[in-house]
């Protein structure tokens, strides 16, 4: 569990790193427009600025709040909090050996799910344990 303390000057750069340092197989993007569950924002409404802060996002003003993550968290619901809480459109992403998937078809998934889906794709196969087959056959 992490929880960040959201003020109007926080930047969409501080949560992107809060949220890594916590779960640090996924990462978080935002965009200039929504996306439905399951789907994807195209990367043409990538928000390149990690300078920016949330009070350019906010369509009321906002003194301060806190968000907190949990593992039991939903990729959706992390992402939906997001949008709801300070109208900014999140999608996390999994590393996935050198690259980063968008999880739009897993946002079903929990966080610790995604995390361990990650750790498991970037275990060797030679570290794998063995599966020794012991069933009797004629």
């Amino acid at each position: 569990m992490i929880t960040i303390k959201i003020i109007p000057t926080t930047t969409l750069g501080d949560i992107k790193k809060v949220f890594h340092e916590a779960f640090p197989q996924l990462k978080m993007e935002f965009f200039s427009t929504t996306h439905p569950k399951g789907g994807l924002t195209h990367q043409s409404h990538l928000l390149h600025n990690d300078d920016d802060t949330l009070e350019q996002y906010l369509k009321t003003h906002t003194k301060e709040t806190s968000i907190t993550w949990h593992l039991k968290d939903t990729v959706w619901e992390v992402e939906q909090k997001l949008e709801q809480l300070f109208n900014i459109h999140a999608q996390v992403f999994r590393k996935m050996g050198p690259s980063w998937i968008a999880t739009s078809k897993t946002d079903q998934w929990t966080l610790e799910q995604q995390t361990k889906h990650s750790i498991e794709a970037e275990t060797p196969i030679d570290n794998k344990p063995e599966i020794i087959d012991y069933t009797e056959r004629d």
